[in-house]
């Protein structure tokens, strides 16, 4: 009889830390997502270039949400992963004079900084005026942070030239800083001022999760 419960409970015990380490486990960390709106002409294919770029750098992506993004999608996913440290946005934005701060306009409503919370590690606010001052960043807790980075907009930008910036960028992550591949893909995009890019964070931090 002993045996036979010894043996229950190694049986037991192996299943459970089985569905500790297997890939894809609901506890999983270091989560990301990334959400492309169609209103843009490329917004679809931005979040579906950007989920690639946060697997390539060790995140667990969801799948990109693409389409028709309200806001309702992006807050749920700002305040409801506890394991979400990568967040990626195509979309409508601008910098909103009643909060002082620049804010996403999707395609029901706007998120603004007030609706994001916890700590993350590499976010990129793909929309016009993102990042005209820190606010956004700020937000997502990057600033002043090692081993984070923030990037935005500083003024309006073409969804065309951002696309551009997005394939470059992608290409560049893992062998470059955040900070430097953001600078070199800007760079790469022809015509002068097309890519306002701003970044906030660790200038030395590649943008893998930990």
């Amino acid at each position: 009889m002993n045996y036979k419960l010894k043996k229950m409970r190694f049986v037991l015990t192996s299943i459970i830390l089985f569905m500790l380490v297997m890939p894809g486990s609901a506890l999983a960390a270091n989560s990301s997502q990334c959400f492309g709106t169609s209103s843009l002409t490329c917004g679809s294919n931005s979040a579906l270039k950007l989920q690639e770029g946060f697997s390539r750098l060790g995140y667990s992506p969801s799948e990109a949400s693409i389409g028709w993004i309200t806001r309702a999608d992006i807050v749920n996913f700002l305040q409801n992963d506890p394991n979400a440290y990568g967040f990626h946005y195509s979309g409508h934005g601008y910098y909103d004079t009643n909060t002082g701060a620049p804010v996403m306009d999707t395609d029901d409503g706007i998120v603004t900084k007030n609706d994001v919370i916890g700590n993350w590690h590499f976010v990129f606010v793909d929309s016009c005026e993102s990042a005209a001052n820190d606010g956004l960043a700020r937000a997502f807790h990057i600033p002043g942070y090692s081993n984070r980075a923030f990037l935005g907009w500083y003024t309006t930008v073409y969804d065309s030239d951002s696309y551009a910036f997005d394939t470059f960028l992608v290409d560049l992550l893992t062998y470059e800083p955040i900070r430097q591949a953001a600078l070199d893909a800007a760079n790469a995009v022809p015509g002068s001022g097309t890519t306002p890019i701003r970044f906030y964070g660790d200038s030395s931090y590649y943008g893998r999760p930990y």
